[in-house]
Protein backbone atom coordinates (compact mmCIF):
# COMPACT_ATOMS: atom_id res chain seq x y z
CA UNK A 1 0.00 0.00 0.00
CA UNK A 2 1.45 3.22 -0.86
CA UNK A 3 2.15 5.72 1.81
CA UNK A 4 -0.87 8.82 1.97
CA UNK A 5 -0.03 12.36 2.37
CA UNK A 6 -0.46 13.28 5.33
CA UNK A 7 -2.24 17.16 4.06
CA UNK A 8 -4.77 15.74 1.34
CA UNK A 9 -8.52 15.03 1.85
CA UNK A 10 -9.80 11.70 2.48
CA UNK A 11 -13.26 10.39 1.59
CA UNK A 12 -14.55 7.36 3.79
CA UNK A 13 -18.02 7.25 1.80
CA UNK A 14 -18.12 6.63 -1.76
CA UNK A 15 -19.59 4.05 -3.96
CA UNK A 16 -16.95 4.33 -6.51
CA UNK A 17 -16.60 0.35 -7.38
CA UNK A 18 -18.13 -0.15 -10.77
CA UNK A 19 -21.23 -2.24 -11.45
CA UNK A 20 -22.25 -3.69 -7.98
CA UNK A 21 -24.84 -1.13 -7.01
CA UNK A 22 -26.39 2.20 -7.48
CA UNK A 23 -22.79 3.51 -7.60
CA UNK A 24 -20.23 3.93 -10.76
CA UNK A 25 -21.87 1.95 -13.66
CA UNK A 26 -18.71 1.16 -15.14
CA UNK A 27 -15.07 1.38 -14.92
CA UNK A 28 -14.60 4.23 -17.15
CA UNK A 29 -17.19 6.10 -14.83
CA UNK A 30 -15.01 5.20 -11.79
CA UNK A 31 -12.17 6.12 -13.28
CA UNK A 32 -13.91 9.55 -13.90
CA UNK A 33 -15.10 10.09 -10.30
CA UNK A 34 -11.18 9.46 -9.19
CA UNK A 35 -10.14 12.54 -11.40
CA UNK A 36 -12.67 14.46 -10.37
CA UNK A 37 -12.78 13.78 -6.74
CA UNK A 38 -8.65 14.51 -7.01
CA UNK A 39 -8.89 17.47 -8.48
CA UNK A 40 -10.67 18.90 -5.29
CA UNK A 41 -7.71 17.24 -3.32
CA UNK A 42 -9.06 14.34 -2.54
CA UNK A 43 -6.61 11.77 -2.69
CA UNK A 44 -7.91 8.82 -0.91
CA UNK A 45 -11.22 6.77 -0.72
CA UNK A 46 -12.90 4.65 1.24
CA UNK A 47 -15.22 2.42 -1.38
CA UNK A 48 -18.48 1.45 0.30
CA UNK A 49 -20.90 -0.55 -1.84
CA UNK A 50 -24.07 -1.04 -0.26
CA UNK A 51 -23.96 -4.22 1.72
CA UNK A 52 -26.24 -7.45 -0.25
CA UNK A 53 -26.46 -10.92 0.76
CA UNK A 54 -25.17 -11.96 -2.76
CA UNK A 55 -22.09 -10.10 -2.47
CA UNK A 56 -18.33 -11.63 -2.00
CA UNK A 57 -16.12 -10.10 0.10
CA UNK A 58 -13.34 -11.46 -1.85
CA UNK A 59 -14.67 -10.27 -5.65
CA UNK A 60 -14.80 -6.70 -3.82
CA UNK A 61 -11.23 -7.13 -3.12
CA UNK A 62 -10.40 -8.07 -6.56
CA UNK A 63 -12.29 -6.06 -7.75
CA UNK A 64 -10.78 -2.94 -5.56
CA UNK A 65 -7.47 -4.00 -6.91
CA UNK A 66 -7.72 -3.95 -10.62
CA UNK A 67 -9.73 -0.66 -10.15
CA UNK A 68 -6.65 0.50 -8.20
CA UNK A 69 -4.02 0.14 -10.85
CA UNK A 70 -6.51 1.73 -13.75
CA UNK A 71 -7.38 5.08 -11.36
CA UNK A 72 -3.49 4.88 -10.87
CA UNK A 73 -2.58 5.70 -14.61
CA UNK A 74 -4.74 8.73 -14.10
CA UNK A 75 -3.94 9.74 -10.98
CA UNK A 76 -0.45 7.92 -9.16
CA UNK A 77 -1.28 9.33 -5.89
CA UNK A 78 -4.59 8.44 -4.87
CA UNK A 79 -5.30 5.50 -2.84
CA UNK A 80 -8.51 3.12 -2.60
CA UNK A 81 -9.44 1.33 0.45
CA UNK A 82 -12.46 -1.34 0.90
CA UNK A 83 -15.46 -0.89 2.96
CA UNK A 84 -19.38 -0.95 2.68
CA UNK A 85 -22.28 1.00 3.63
CA UNK A 86 -24.47 -1.46 5.82
CA UNK A 87 -28.00 -1.05 5.94
CA UNK A 88 -28.65 -2.12 9.82
CA UNK A 89 -30.60 -5.54 10.33
CA UNK A 90 -30.77 -7.50 13.45
CA UNK A 91 -28.02 -9.90 11.66
CA UNK A 92 -26.15 -7.38 10.42
CA UNK A 93 -23.57 -8.01 13.79
CA UNK A 94 -23.39 -12.21 12.51
CA UNK A 95 -22.85 -10.71 8.84
CA UNK A 96 -19.77 -8.80 10.51
CA UNK A 97 -18.27 -11.37 12.61
CA UNK A 98 -18.26 -13.59 10.32
CA UNK A 99 -16.80 -11.63 7.56
CA UNK A 100 -19.55 -11.65 5.09
CA UNK A 101 -20.20 -7.71 5.80
CA UNK A 102 -17.15 -5.24 5.61
CA UNK A 103 -15.39 -2.91 8.09
CA UNK A 104 -14.23 0.17 6.78
CA UNK A 105 -10.62 -0.31 5.28
CA UNK A 106 -10.44 -3.64 7.81
CA UNK A 107 -10.76 -1.25 10.89
CA UNK A 108 -13.21 -1.21 13.81
CA UNK A 109 -15.23 1.64 12.60
CA UNK A 110 -18.47 0.43 10.35
CA UNK A 111 -20.44 2.40 8.40
CA UNK A 112 -23.98 2.19 9.03
CA UNK A 113 -27.33 3.40 7.57
CA UNK A 114 -30.92 2.97 8.53
CA UNK A 115 -33.94 3.82 7.50
CA UNK A 116 -34.47 7.52 7.37
CA UNK A 117 -38.04 7.25 9.30
CA UNK A 118 -36.15 4.93 11.82
CA UNK A 119 -38.00 5.97 15.30
CA UNK A 120 -34.86 6.98 17.78
CA UNK A 121 -35.34 3.88 19.67
CA UNK A 122 -34.74 1.50 17.40
CA UNK A 123 -31.77 3.41 15.67
CA UNK A 124 -30.72 3.53 19.65
CA UNK A 125 -31.21 -0.07 19.96
CA UNK A 126 -29.02 -1.14 17.00
CA UNK A 127 -26.15 1.62 17.84
CA UNK A 128 -26.06 -0.41 21.05
CA UNK A 129 -25.50 -3.66 19.06
CA UNK A 130 -22.99 -3.03 17.56
CA UNK A 131 -20.98 -1.27 20.38
CA UNK A 132 -21.31 -4.08 21.97
CA UNK A 133 -19.81 -6.22 19.93
CA UNK A 134 -17.00 -4.18 19.76
CA UNK A 135 -17.67 -2.51 16.59
CA UNK A 136 -17.52 1.46 16.51
CA UNK A 137 -20.39 2.91 14.39
CA UNK A 138 -20.28 5.88 11.79
CA UNK A 139 -23.95 6.83 11.27
CA UNK A 140 -23.67 7.36 7.35
CA UNK A 141 -25.49 11.05 6.22
CA UNK A 142 -26.86 11.84 9.58
CA UNK A 143 -28.59 14.60 8.16
CA UNK A 144 -31.21 12.15 6.64
CA UNK A 145 -32.63 11.30 10.26
CA UNK A 146 -35.71 13.01 11.21
CA UNK A 147 -35.41 11.69 14.83
CA UNK A 148 -32.10 13.43 15.16
CA UNK A 149 -33.49 16.71 14.47
CA UNK A 150 -34.90 16.53 18.55
CA UNK A 151 -32.84 18.35 20.87
CA UNK A 152 -30.18 16.11 22.35
CA UNK A 153 -30.88 13.29 20.44
CA UNK A 154 -27.13 13.51 18.39
CA UNK A 155 -25.89 13.99 21.65
CA UNK A 156 -27.27 10.27 23.13
CA UNK A 157 -26.07 8.58 20.17
CA UNK A 158 -22.55 9.67 20.94
CA UNK A 159 -22.52 8.66 24.72
CA UNK A 160 -23.38 5.42 23.53
CA UNK A 161 -20.50 5.36 21.21
CA UNK A 162 -21.66 6.68 17.65
CA UNK A 163 -19.90 8.84 15.44
CA UNK A 164 -21.44 11.16 12.50
CA UNK A 165 -20.69 11.56 8.69
CA UNK A 166 -22.33 14.28 7.18
CA UNK A 167 -22.09 14.87 2.82
CA UNK A 168 -20.35 18.10 1.82
CA UNK A 169 -23.41 18.69 -0.39
CA UNK A 170 -25.71 19.16 2.52
CA UNK A 171 -23.76 22.44 3.92
CA UNK A 172 -24.37 24.12 0.29
CA UNK A 173 -27.41 25.99 -0.26
CA UNK A 174 -29.70 28.73 1.00
CA UNK A 175 -29.00 29.54 4.94
CA UNK A 176 -32.44 29.12 5.40
CA UNK A 177 -33.17 26.07 4.22
CA UNK A 178 -33.98 23.93 7.10
CA UNK A 179 -31.35 20.86 6.18
CA UNK A 180 -28.60 23.28 5.79
CA UNK A 181 -29.47 25.15 8.40
CA UNK A 182 -29.30 21.61 10.94
CA UNK A 183 -26.24 20.38 9.32
CA UNK A 184 -24.50 23.64 9.80
CA UNK A 185 -25.69 24.28 13.02
CA UNK A 186 -24.19 20.80 14.00
CA UNK A 187 -20.90 21.44 11.95
CA UNK A 188 -20.17 25.07 14.36
CA UNK A 189 -20.89 22.63 17.34
CA UNK A 190 -18.66 20.54 16.57
CA UNK A 191 -21.36 17.03 16.64
CA UNK A 192 -19.81 15.57 13.30
CA UNK A 193 -17.10 13.50 12.78
CA UNK A 194 -16.41 13.27 9.07
CA UNK A 195 -17.62 15.00 5.90
CA UNK A 196 -17.51 12.30 3.17
CA UNK A 197 -18.96 13.10 -0.80
CA UNK A 198 -21.16 9.62 -0.79
CA UNK A 199 -20.14 10.17 -5.01
CA UNK A 200 -22.56 7.99 -6.85
CA UNK A 201 -22.23 8.72 -10.74
CA UNK A 202 -20.92 11.79 -12.76
CA UNK A 203 -24.63 13.12 -13.53
CA UNK A 204 -26.33 11.71 -9.75
CA UNK A 205 -24.47 13.08 -6.93
CA UNK A 206 -20.84 13.48 -8.05
CA UNK A 207 -17.96 14.33 -5.91
CA UNK A 208 -18.41 17.83 -5.44
CA UNK A 209 -16.53 19.96 -2.41
CA UNK A 210 -15.56 23.09 -3.26
CA UNK A 211 -18.24 25.26 -1.87
CA UNK A 212 -18.37 23.05 1.18
CA UNK A 213 -14.75 23.92 1.69
CA UNK A 214 -15.16 27.31 0.92
CA UNK A 215 -18.05 27.50 3.92
CA UNK A 216 -15.34 25.66 6.21
CA UNK A 217 -12.81 28.28 5.99
CA UNK A 218 -15.43 31.14 6.80
CA UNK A 219 -17.23 29.33 9.65
CA UNK A 220 -14.82 26.84 11.54
CA UNK A 221 -11.22 26.88 12.85
CA UNK A 222 -8.58 25.08 10.81
CA UNK A 223 -7.88 22.53 13.01
CA UNK A 224 -11.95 21.40 13.15
CA UNK A 225 -11.84 21.42 9.56
CA UNK A 226 -8.73 18.97 9.35
CA UNK A 227 -10.55 16.85 11.45
CA UNK A 228 -13.93 16.82 9.36
CA UNK A 229 -11.49 16.68 6.16
CA UNK A 230 -8.69 14.47 6.80
CA UNK A 231 -7.61 13.91 10.40
CA UNK A 232 -10.49 11.64 11.58
CA UNK A 233 -10.52 9.54 8.28
CA UNK A 234 -6.79 9.14 9.02
CA UNK A 235 -7.52 7.44 12.56
CA UNK A 236 -10.17 4.70 10.65
CA UNK A 237 -7.01 4.00 7.93
CA UNK A 238 -4.84 4.11 11.10
CA UNK A 239 -7.80 2.10 13.23
CA UNK A 240 -6.80 4.42 16.39
CA UNK A 241 -8.80 6.78 18.39
CA UNK A 242 -11.43 9.06 17.07
CA UNK A 243 -11.50 12.48 19.09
Amino acid sequence: MRELDRKKIIDIHAHILPGVDDGARDLKESIALAVSAASQGIRAVIATPHFSRRGDPDEYRQLLKSVQTEIWKSCPDFQLYLGQELYYHEDLGDRLLSGQALTLADSSYILVEFNPAEPFSRMSRGIRNLCGLGYIPVLAHAERYGCLRESGMLERLREMGALFQVNYESLTGRWYDRDVFWCRKQIREHRIHFLSTDMHQMDHRPPEIKRALDWLDKNVDAEYKKSLTEGNARRILEDGAVR
